[in-house]
C-alpha cells in the first residue's frame, strides 16, 4: 500500500448509515432519476404512494402508512438505493481522499504524510458527507461508525476525529463486507476468523462422514468444492498475497488435510500432501491464487503479485483476452446478421442441448450426404474443448 511506502498515514473509516434503506427520501430518489434523464413512463412515483405495513398479533392488526424508504430485499429497493447515494460518492473531497461504497457499506480512506493533514483532512471530509447526509434526511450512527490507523510508524499523536461532535475511537481492525481489515494489513485476524468458521462446518459435517457409514466421500468432496473452499475464497481478491506466509500455509494445511482424509478414507497418520493427491485437490494457496487471479483478468487488471504469480506458473498475462468494452460498441440493430449458408447438400451438423455434468457437456453430431442422412452419433464435449 503506497501508504507504508512512502511512510505516511492513512485513516479508514467504516461509515453506518442509520436505517439506510427503510430511510431513503423518495422526492430525492425521483429527482435524481430526472436528472439522469430516465424516461417519464419509466418514473415510479406510485411506487412510493399509498404503501401500508401491517402487523397482525394475537387479533390486534396494527397498519401504518409509509411515506419514505425503499425496502431492503424487495426488487427495486438495490437500484432505488444506488441513485439516492450515488452523490455521496461524488462528494468533493481532497484528492488524496477517496469515498467508496457497497449498497449502504460506506467506506472512507483518507491519506497524508503527518497527523495533523490527516486529522484536518478526514475531518473536513466527514464534514462534507454529514451535510450532504443532512440534504437528503438520513442520519449517520457515529457509535457505530469504525476506524482503524494504517501507519508503519510507532510514535504519533491520536488524531481527533468527530462525527456530530461525537468523537471516533479508533480500533486495530474492522469487518468491512465479510472482510477483516487490520492496521498492518496483515489479514491475522481474517484468516483466524474464516479458519473458525471453516472448521465449525467442517466439525458439523464430519458427524455423518464416518468411516463405515454416512454420506460417502464422493459427496463430501461435493461438499468441500461447493461450500468449504468458497468459504475459505471470499475476498480473496484483497488479501491472497498473505498465503505465502508460513502461519497461513499451516492453517490452510490443517484444514485441508483434515477432510482430504476423509474423503479417500485414509487412516488419521497419513500425510497431509498424500491426502490432497489421492483426491485431486489443489492446494489451497495455489486455489487462492488462482482466484484472486481470476478476479483481476477479468476485469483487466494486471498488478505485480499477479505479474509475480503468472510468472512463476510460466504465464505471460499479455496472452489473455481483455474484456470488451461494450460502450463501444454499435448497437445490436446496426450490427451485420450472421446467418447459416450451406452451399452443397454434403455437410455435417454439431447440435447440444446444454445438458451437462461436472466435466463434460452432451452432444451429438449428424452427416448429410445428397440430403440423405448417412450417420448420426452422440459424444461429450469436455470442459476444456469448444465447438463453434
Amino acid at each position: 500500500m503506497n501508504t507504508f511506502e512512502r511512510k505516511g498515514f492513512c485513516l479508514l473509516f467504516s461509515l453506518d448509515i442509520s436505517g439506510a434503506f427503510n430511510n431513503a427520501w423518495p422526492p430525492y430518489i425521483i429527482k435524481r432519476l430526472k436528472e439522469n434523464k430516465c424516461p417519464s413512463n419509466l418514473l415510479s412515483k406510485s411506487y412510493f404512494e399509498n404503501r401500508q405495513a401491517k402487523l397482525w398479533f394475537q387479533n390486534i392488526e396494527i397498519l401504518k402508512h409509509l411515506n419514505k424508504g425503499c425496502p431492503q430485499g424487495s426488487s427495486c429497493g438495490p437500484g432505488f438505493w444506488n441513485i439516492f447515494s450515488d452523490e455521496l460518492l461524488k462528494i468533493p473531497i481532497h484528492q488524496d481522499s477517496d469515498i467508496n461504497g457497497f449498497a449502504d457499506d460506506i467506506l472512507l480512506a483518507v491519506y497524508a504524510d503527518t497527523i495533523e493533514d490527516i486529522e484536518t483532512r478526514a475531518n473536513n471530509a466527514i464534514e462534507s458527507i454529514m451535510d450532504w447526509a443532512k440534504s437528503v434526511k438520513i442520519k449517520f450512527n457515529a457509535e457505530k461508525t469504525q476506524m482503524i490507523l494504517c501507519t508503519r510508524r510507532t510514535k504519533f499523536n491520536e488524531p481527533v476525529i468527530k462525527i456530530n461532535g461525537y468523537t471516533i475511537q479508533r480500533q486495530s481492525s474492522f469487518k468491512y463486507l465479510g472482510v477483516i481489515i487490520d492496521s498492518k494489513f496483515t489479514f491475522s485476524r481474517h484468516i483466524s476468523y474464516i479458519k473458525g468458521k471453516v472448521l465449525s462446518v467442517t466439525m458439523q459435517i464430519l458427524r455423518f462422514a464416518k468411516q463405515s457409514y454416512g454420506i460417502g466421500s464422493k459427496f463430501y468432496t461435493t461438499i468441500y468444492r461447493g461450500v468449504i473452499q468458497p468459504m475459505l475464497s471470499y475476498g480473496c481478491a484483497v488479501w491472497f498475497n498473505v498465503v505465502n506466509y508460513k502461519y497461513v500455509h499451516k492453517i490452510f494445511n490443517q484444514i485441508q488435510r483434515l477432510i482430504a482424509i476423509r474423503c479417500c478414507g485414509g487412516y488419521k497418520t497419513i500425510s497431509g500432501e498424500s491426502a490432497i493427491i489421492l483426491n485431486n485437490f489443489m492446494p489451497l494457496d495455489l486455489y487462492i491464487k488462482q482466484k484472486a487471479s481470476e478476479f483481476y483478468l477479468k476485469r483487466g487488471i494486471i498488478n505485480s503479485d499477479i505479474n509475480c504469480y503468472l510468472n512463476a506458473c510460466g504465464i505471460d498475462s499479455e496472452l489473455f483476452q481483455k474484456p470488451a468494452n461494450f460502450s463501444s460498441l454499435p448497437h445490436p440493430a446496426k450490427r451485420v446478421e450472421i446467418k447459416e449458408c450451406i452451399e452443397s447438400e454434403d455437410f455435417t451438423k454439431v447440435y447440444t442441448d446444454g445438458s451437462k455434468k461436472s466435466s463434460a457437456v452432451g452432444s451429438s453430431f449428424c452427416v448429410f450426404t445428397s440430403g440423405v442422412l448417412i450417420k448420426k452419433s452422440k459424444f461429450k464435449l469436455y470442459s476444456h474443448c469448444s465447438v463453434f
